[in-house]
């Protein structure tokens, strides 16, 4: 089978599908006049010589399962900030977007996504959802910091986080804290103590 044919009929999996909207934001966004002009069609992608390494970031994008808000504004982020393409599916590029991305989050979105992110992992281990912060892995949970499913608003703002972060050994807690910055997070609370109250419902639900 001839490659573009390849790349037609896997047209519809969720790693194209999310290399086509990539592709489409990087000429909205990154080539003159992009802007004004209507989405890129379909075929001009697939015949593009770009293809592979949009394809590629299709698959990072489809492992990440970032949820839909924080995936779109992750893929303008290395468009915007003029990343390379072979560097957008490196540890460095995600770790610095969440830092930057979480720094503007609402808290009561980061509420939202924690408890959707705790119903997927209900789904999957058969334990109610409210059990997800004494119950996730370690390893899990901190597969989920560094990716930004779980917003340091949870894990320094409610008792609930705090409980799954003390869980976590000596490694595991390394690596959360080199994607979270202690004094940025203290600072920022300290100074809005009203958006804790977003955060509340947390404790109260997940005692």
């Amino acid at each position: 089978m001839c490659q573009q044919k390849h790349r037609w009929n896997t047209k519809d999996e969720v790693p194209s599908r999310l290399a086509y909207e990539a592709y489409c934001v990087f000429h909205k966004t990154c080539m003159p006049g992009g802007i004004h002009k209507d989405k890129q069609p379909l075929t001009k992608f697939i015949s593009s010589p770009e293809y592979n390494g949009f394809y590629t970031f299709g698959k990072y994008l489809a492992d990440l399962k970032l949820p839909m808000n924080q995936q779109e504004e992750f893929i303008k982020f290395v468009m915007q900030q003029g990343v390379k393409i072979r560097d957008w599916c490196k540890s460095f590029v995600l770790e610095e977007f969440i830092k930057q991305y979480s720094l503007k989050e609402d808290p009561n979105r980061a509420v939202e996504s924690v408890v959707l992110l705790a119903e997927e992992w209900s789904n999957e281990t058969n334990r109610h959802w409210t059990e997800f912060f004494d119950q996730v892995s370690p390893s899990r949970a901190t597969h989920f910091i560094i990716t930004g499913r779980i917003s340091p608003w949870i894990i320094y703002g409610t008792s609930a986080g705090q409980r799954m972060v003390d869980r976590l050994n000596e490694k595991e807690l390394e690596i959360v804290i080199n994607h979270i910055n202690v004094n940025t997070w203290k600072h920022k609370l300290k100074k809005y103590p009203a958006s804790l109250n977003a955060l509340e419902v947390i404790d109260e639900t997940c005692k």
